[in-house]
């Protein structure tokens, strides 16, 4: 039987255990020189117990407050922890009460000389270090094996099972609980699973649920396995390093009838520009049988005489036209909230584009310019086979305020094909001083004969034409309870 829930834990951890221990050592130190020593100065024993559990209560909480930073740090500094020092021990809140109690009892005993009391210190020693030994055994000899998809949409709930392998063959693992590691940027992610009892040589899965909302590549970290078993004063924890990454697609919204109105304008006019050759630059679809009406050019003799059957050539005519989208993620030095939103609602009215582009468009080429961070461009037939590709580009383009527009525009230019309809997607300001390259774009454009449509990347000017309701304002990340299966 196994038990599964999940939650996030706040990134920014405060080792208070570890501060208290941290003030404690250096007051004992500072009262030690100041010559305070267990209110009888002179006794060597005294001096001794004095100065070891001062150190002890120092290097123990130093060692409490640097892991807590490592929770806050990269997952590279995650990482050498792991592979240095991977098992640990922390006191709980309840096993620091039953400390003092035993530390109590233990001076009680000391100034008292009672023996009595030392017996009750043994006998409150004893759990707490046997507690200690069978959370480590808790912890050894298990895996965690981690399953996830590796690609998903923006804010798209998503599961991520985590396989539990007991290798002992001889006890069972009581309370054991996983804590996973998200990372994208400077934000952590902590889901915990928790799994109440594995047999032996047995395996369990838990899984819990995760939305997440930032669109890029999101790091995987370490696991952390850790136990109170079985009276909860000491926690005893082992990292394992079981990396992993999974992309975030930009979310794919929803064309309004107005863009498809002004992109068939759009269409019309490049065919105008760019007249067709022969008849209509017919695609032969199949042969059949005269029909009265269709005209005699049309006949296939060669069929005709061996059939001994008049057969027509039936031909379907090419409407679809390449499509060659240009991205201009262009962010000003200092970027407002405003600034980083326009270019996510860029991306996504981009990649809806370019789905629907391959899923209705019939044997005909897309050409995706990115001009953001790196210069990019994609080039190839159309259809539902590129469209992984075609995300994953969307998915790891950033924004930048370099002028590398030019670059990509002149790749989009060199497309010989005589229907191509050229879109450019920017978030460029109007009224901001890099708005000029727009215009020299498409004077250039006029010069060479190659229409290039507009389209500023603006909830105000994208309303009418693009739906993306969910991306409207931020969102937290968020999860769901996790699951459990057997």
């Amino acid at each position: 039987m196994m038990n599964a829930s999940q939650e996030i834990t706040n990134s920014r951890v405060r080792p208070v255990s570890g501060v208290v221990s941290l003030l404690v050592g250096i007051s004992l130190g500072t009262l030690y020189l100041k010559g305070w020593t267990f209110l009888t100065p002179g006794a060597m024993w005294l001096r001794l117990t004095h100065v070891t559990l001062a150190s002890g209560m120092f290097l123990w909480g130093l060692k409490s407050v640097i892991l807590g930073r490592e929770r806050r740090s990269s997952s590279m500094t995650s990482l050498w922890l792991a592979r240095w020092m991977p098992y640990r021990i922390e006191v709980t809140r309840e096993g620091w009460l039953y400390f003092i109690i035993m530390v109590t009892v233990l001076v009680g005993a000391m100034l008292g000389k009672h023996n009595m009391l030392l017996l009750v210190f043994g006998l409150l020693a004893g759990p707490f270090v046997l507690n200690g030994h069978i959370a480590l055994t808790m912890l050894t000899r298990n895996q965690v094996i981690r399953t996830l998809p590796p690609r998903i949409m923006q804010g798209e709930w998503f599961a991520v099972d985590l396989t539990l392998s007991n290798r002992r063959w001889w006890i069972g693992s009581w309370m054991l609980v996983i804590e996973d590691h998200w990372l994208h940027g400077s934000e952590h992610l902590y889901p915990i699973l928790i799994f109440t009892r594995v047999g032996p040589s047995q395996e369990r899965t838990g899984r819990y649920q995760l939305r997440l909302l930032p669109r890029g590549r999101h790091a995987c970290g370490p696991v952390r396995l850790l136990t109170r078993f079985p009276l909860g004063l000491v926690e005893r924890s082992y990292v394992m390093n079981c990396p992993g990454e999974l992309l975030v697609y930009p979310r794919i919204g929803r064309l309004t009838p107005q863009w498809h109105r002004e992109q068939l304008n759009a269409d019309e006019l490049v065919q105008h520009m760019r007249p067709r050759t022969g008849a209509f630059e017919d695609e032969f679809h199949r042969l059949r049988e005269y029909r009265q009406g269709d005209s005699p050019r049309s006949i296939h003799w060669r069929t005709t005489a061996r059939r001994n059957q008049l057969m027509v050539r039936e031909n379907h005519q090419m409407r679809d036209l390449d499509l060659a989208l240009i991205l201009d993620l262009w962010l000003p030095a200092v970027p407002t909230a405003g600034d980083l939103a326009n270019v996510e609602l860029a991306l996504s009215f981009a990649a809806t584009i370019s789905v629907e582009h391959c899923q209705k468009s019939r044997e005909s080429s897309l050409f995706i310019g990115i001009a953001g961070q790196h210069a990019r461009w994609w080039c190839g037939a159309a259809g539902p086979q590129t469209m992984p590709q075609l995300l994953d580009e969307f998915a790891l383009a950033e924004g930048s305020s370099t002028g590398i527009l030019d670059e990509v525009v002149e790749a989009c230019f060199q497309m010989r094909s005589s229907h191509v309809n050229r879109v450019l997607i920017t978030t460029r300001d109007d009224r901001h001083p890099s708005s000029k390259v727009l215009h020299d774009v498409q004077s250039d454009s006029q010069h060479r004969g190659l229409p290039l449509r507009l389209v500023v990347a603006h909830p105000d000017t994208l309303q009418r034409f693009f739906d993306n309701s969910d991306n409207k304002g931020p969102v937290a990340n968020k999860t769901q309870p996790a699951l459990a299966t057997s």
